[in-house]
């Protein structure tokens, strides 16, 4: 069965077709498709690196058995101004849970790990995906998709990314990261030449790099000339120049600190869980498209940076990062590795060195986490505010309030360097 439902802002047909095709890869080939409806899940001006619809499908497994409801989201392709290989956005996503996962379970299997600590449960479930309706093809076209659970209708929740995740919200998030990271930095050890294939499908880049050229570029501007930022610029332009020419890839990198990263690690990507009595419990990370090969810092570094509310960054930065090294190190003693090479003294050394990098993209980030967004946009809407965001032509009070407080972080830790 097919449905198709026109986007009411652009007049384009979801791209839906051929769905119980796809869901029977996964759910047999006597699974059939009742019906469905397909609708935006969020407002276009919060996403800029897909298009992600939500499906609300009833299925049968076989044709005598009960209807079942049946919910998923799709990513799928969507317009930009900015240069973006669908293909290699598409297939690295695909590959993070088809097969980078795979090798962490093996590990964690091998290790003995009880049932609680699962990587996979770190993921939303995986329903199918394709670049095209022709299964000859390989690159994608317009009706390239990826279809996930629907976490939200499992009760599944973001944080408010103006304000910032609380305390609890950030220890359990750190620990989650810790423990990702820790499960890459063993697979690199232990499993080396599995580890060379999934380090070369993460070298691939997807979006081009002119956009960050161009939101360095708004930054740069925004501190010489904004009278709150002035005191700062001079040794910003110093890191801006150190990095020119590698706005899109990690310009330093310490051993043994080099594993899988998810590249955008924020509030929007990460979805919290509570249980019956509100107690939370569970979390899931989303959005594998710009994962790479690189310091487990700058996952942290960007998260830190971006994603705390305002008591958590004035009373607990520093435990923050404790909760994190202690869980790295206490998820690599499970694993086996030798945690001689992961000293506290190292880490900290490798961290104060990336911290400084990465502050120009903690604070493109900022101006788009803080910026305000139509739930009515249209897709030249969408467009033009982006445009406004990444040349910082439109910057908020609340945007302004927290870079000025990581800035002043930064003073007082002495990361502010190249």
């Amino acid at each position: 069965m097919s449905s198709q439902k026109k986007d009411k802002s652009t007049g384009v047909e979801y791209h839906c077709k051929e769905l119980e095709r796809l869901l029977r890869k996964k759910l047999g080939e006597e699974l059939v498709l009742v019906n469905y409806k397909a609708d935006n899940l969020i407002a276009l001006g919060e996403n800029f690196g897909s298009k992600i619809l939500k499906i609300d499908a009833k299925i049968q497994l076989s044709k005598n058995s009960k209807t079942e409801n049946l919910y998923m989201i799709v990513k799928t392709v969507m317009e930009t101004d900015y240069e973006v290989d669908w293909t290699t956005l598409l297939r690295k996503e695909i590959f993070m849970y088809t097969y980078i996962i795979t090798q962490y379970e093996k590990i964690e299997v091998q290790r003995g790990l009880k049932r609680g600590l699962e990587i996979k449960s770190i993921v939303p479930t995986l329903y199918g995906h394709r670049m095209s309706l022709d299964e000859n093809r390989s690159t994608a076209d317009q009706d390239a998709l990826i279809l996930l659970g629907n976490l939200t209708v499992q009760g599944y929740y973001v944080g408010d990314k103006k304000i910032g995740l609380d305390l609890e919200h950030s220890i359990l998030t750190l620990k989650s990261l810790a423990k990702f990271h820790a499960f890459g930095l063993a697979a690199k050890r232990q499993y080396p030449s599995d580890f060379d294939l999934i380090k070369v499908q993460s070298d691939l880049v997807g979006f081009g790099s002119r956009a960050l050229e161009v939101g360095y570029a708004g930054i740069l501007n925004l501190f010489k000339t904004n009278p709150l930022f002035e005191q700062y610029s001079d040794r910003i332009e110093a890191i801006a120049t150190c990095r020119k020419d590698v706005w899109d890839v990690n310009p330093v990198s310490h051993e043994p600190w080099t594993t899988i990263i998810h590249g955008d690690f924020w509030t929007n990507n990460i979805m919290f869980h509570k249980d019956e009595l509100g107690r939370l419990d569970d979390l899931k990370f989303i959005d594998f498209q710009t994962y790479r090969f690189a310091d487990v810092f700058v996952d942290l570094v960007y998260f830190l940076g971006t994603s705390l509310n305002d008591e958590v960054v004035s009373k607990h930065f520093d435990e923050m990062i404790d909760v994190y090294y202690v869980e790295l190190v206490s998820v690599l003693r499970d694993l086996k590795v030798d945690l001689l090479d992961f000293e506290r003294k190292k880490f900290d050394e490798g961290f104060k060195k990336d911290a400084g990098m990465e502050i120009l993209r903690c604070a493109v980030a900022l101006n788009f986490f803080n910026s305000d967004v139509d739930e009515n946009a249209t897709e030249e809407d969408r467009l033009e505010l982006f445009d406004k965001l990444i040349k910082c032509r439109s910057v908020s009070e609340q945007f302004s309030k927290k870079l000025l407080r990581v800035l002043q972080i930064y003073e007082e830790k002495g990361w502010l360097h190249y």
